[in-house]
Protein backbone atom coordinates (compact mmCIF):
# COMPACT_ATOMS: atom_id res chain seq x y z
CA UNK A 1 0.00 0.00 0.00
CA UNK A 2 1.48 3.52 -0.78
CA UNK A 3 1.20 6.21 1.44
CA UNK A 4 1.63 10.35 0.48
CA UNK A 5 2.53 12.93 3.31
CA UNK A 6 3.20 16.58 2.94
CA UNK A 7 6.14 17.57 5.12
CA UNK A 8 3.10 19.31 7.59
CA UNK A 9 1.24 15.52 7.63
CA UNK A 10 -1.60 15.51 5.67
CA UNK A 11 -2.16 13.13 2.49
CA UNK A 12 -3.35 9.80 1.84
CA UNK A 13 -2.72 6.20 1.60
CA UNK A 14 -4.12 3.31 -0.44
CA UNK A 15 -3.45 0.83 -3.80
CA UNK A 16 -4.52 3.47 -6.11
CA UNK A 17 -1.00 5.72 -7.43
CA UNK A 18 -1.26 7.56 -10.85
CA UNK A 19 0.78 10.14 -12.03
CA UNK A 20 -1.00 12.62 -14.12
CA UNK A 21 -0.28 15.38 -16.69
CA UNK A 22 -2.57 17.61 -18.42
CA UNK A 23 -1.60 17.20 -22.18
CA UNK A 24 -3.53 20.25 -23.87
CA UNK A 25 -5.59 22.72 -22.56
CA UNK A 26 -8.77 21.33 -22.04
CA UNK A 27 -9.21 19.44 -18.80
CA UNK A 28 -10.35 16.16 -21.04
CA UNK A 29 -6.95 16.26 -22.24
CA UNK A 30 -5.04 13.94 -19.59
CA UNK A 31 -2.11 11.51 -19.51
CA UNK A 32 -2.44 9.22 -16.62
CA UNK A 33 -0.02 6.37 -15.78
CA UNK A 34 -0.33 3.73 -13.13
CA UNK A 35 2.93 3.71 -11.31
CA UNK A 36 4.53 3.54 -7.88
CA UNK A 37 6.56 6.17 -8.27
CA UNK A 38 6.80 9.90 -7.76
CA UNK A 39 7.80 11.43 -11.53
CA UNK A 40 8.66 14.64 -12.83
CA UNK A 41 6.40 16.62 -14.69
CA UNK A 42 3.54 14.95 -13.21
CA UNK A 43 1.00 15.32 -9.93
CA UNK A 44 1.14 12.22 -8.51
CA UNK A 45 -2.23 10.89 -6.69
CA UNK A 46 -2.44 8.83 -4.15
CA UNK A 47 -5.66 6.89 -2.51
CA UNK A 48 -8.36 4.43 -2.30
CA UNK A 49 -9.90 2.45 -5.70
CA UNK A 50 -13.27 2.64 -4.03
CA UNK A 51 -14.99 5.08 -2.46
CA UNK A 52 -15.16 5.33 1.51
CA UNK A 53 -17.67 7.02 3.21
CA UNK A 54 -18.78 10.30 3.12
CA UNK A 55 -16.43 11.71 6.41
CA UNK A 56 -13.10 11.18 4.23
CA UNK A 57 -11.66 11.33 1.59
CA UNK A 58 -10.72 8.99 -1.20
CA UNK A 59 -7.31 10.27 -1.91
CA UNK A 60 -4.95 13.09 -2.43
CA UNK A 61 -3.13 14.55 -5.04
CA UNK A 62 -0.34 17.00 -5.22
CA UNK A 63 0.62 19.83 -7.99
CA UNK A 64 3.16 19.37 -10.88
CA UNK A 65 6.44 17.59 -9.42
CA UNK A 66 9.70 19.63 -9.94
CA UNK A 67 11.90 18.17 -8.59
CA UNK A 68 13.20 14.06 -6.61
CA UNK A 69 15.20 15.52 -4.02
CA UNK A 70 15.81 12.24 -2.28
CA UNK A 71 15.05 8.67 -3.42
CA UNK A 72 15.71 5.31 -2.15
CA UNK A 73 14.46 2.89 -4.60
CA UNK A 74 15.76 -0.18 -2.06
CA UNK A 75 13.44 1.31 0.79
CA UNK A 76 10.60 2.24 -1.72
CA UNK A 77 10.92 6.22 -0.05
CA UNK A 78 10.75 9.33 -2.22
CA UNK A 79 10.96 12.85 -1.37
CA UNK A 80 10.03 15.47 -3.74
CA UNK A 81 9.18 18.95 -3.96
CA UNK A 82 5.82 20.27 -6.09
CA UNK A 83 5.10 23.74 -7.34
CA UNK A 84 3.79 24.94 -3.87
CA UNK A 85 5.13 21.70 -1.47
CA UNK A 86 7.43 18.93 -0.10
CA UNK A 87 6.01 15.30 -0.18
CA UNK A 88 7.25 11.91 1.44
CA UNK A 89 6.41 8.88 -0.21
CA UNK A 90 6.45 5.11 0.45
CA UNK A 91 5.00 2.17 -1.75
Amino acid sequence: MARLRRIDGVGDEGSRVQAIKRTGKALDKLEIIDTDRPSVGYALLVGSTTPRTYSRQNWWMTTIITEITEENEEEGYWKFRTVNSEYEFWK
